[in-house]
């Protein structure tokens, strides 16, 4: 602007420099905006705090455990060991789920039983496999019930709580 200001002092015609510089910045900022939105996106990140290194969230498409966040992207590693790098504009403007962030969760199911099966004999089996298991929670209590009548079985629910770092274990021994 300076620049600009003493020239017109001098004399010469300065629209032609202002539209060059106007130019100029419309292009650097169109160049720059992809950079500009990861940094913004960062700066919110950063700011606002939804997730920690060392949380598993899932975000832009991609689940994995944070490694860092950088001011420009944030690496996740995936469950099988691969380094995802985010950009921040993307994450920011996804939504961001965060498992970690609860010390318990709840583990679902559904589990189809034929409809030849005696209902409180179902119940009471589902029952003691869940008060047998040690990684699952009394408190809340668990929910067992008969749900649904489908097409060729009769379907229970079961919802347990476990801490958070359980969750697979309990998810898989369950089934």
């Amino acid at each position: 602007m300076l620049v600009v200001s003493l020239i017109g002092i001098l004399g010469i015609p300065t629209a032609s420099f202002v539209a060059i510089l106007g130019s100029f910045g419309l292009a650097l900022g169109l160049a720059f905006q992809g950079s500009l939105s990861n940094l913004a996106g960062g700066v919110l990140l950063l700011t606002m705090r939804p997730f920690r290194v060392g949380d598993y969230i899932e975000g832009a498409g991609y689940g994995g455990t944070v490694k860092a966040i950088q001011i420009l992207y944030t690496e996740l590693i995936t469950p099988d060991n691969k380094m995802v790098y985010i950009p921040n504009g993307d994450l920011s403007n996804s939504g961001i789920v965060n498992y970690s962030v609860h010390d318990t969760r709840r583990v679902d199911f559904t589990f189809g039983v034929g409809y030849e099966e005696d209902n409180q004999n179902v119940l009471k089996t589902l029952d003691g496999i869940v008060a047998k298991h040690i990684l699952i929670l009394k408190d809340p209590e668990p929910f067992i019930r008969l749900s649904k009548h489908g097409d060729s079985a009769v379907e229970y629910t079961v919802r347990v709580w476990t801490k958070t770092e359980n969750y697979w274990a309990v998810h898989f021994d369950l089934i």
